[in-house]
């Protein structure tokens, strides 16, 4: 079966042979990896409400106000 890369989007064949799969080499899945354990990537647990991303370190902006 082919496939593309999730990282590089190379063409792959995807086979139990490939130690990487369902990445093409160990670069590119140790660079998956790496983003995962940076937090580049996130899954939420539960949907944030306005209130606490007023409260987090990425607060909503603001918006403007109208002039009277």
């Amino acid at each position: 079966m082919k496939m593309k890369c999730p990282r590089c989007k190379k063409e792959i064949i995807y086979d139990l042979k490939n130690e990487h799969r369902p990445f093409c080499s160990a670069r590119c899945k140790n660079a998956d990896f790496l983003n995962w354990h940076d937090e580049a990537y996130r899954v939420p647990d539960q949907a944030a409400n306005k209130e606490d991303l007023e409260k987090s370190d990425h607060p909503l902006p603001k918006k403007p106000t109208k002039p009277p």
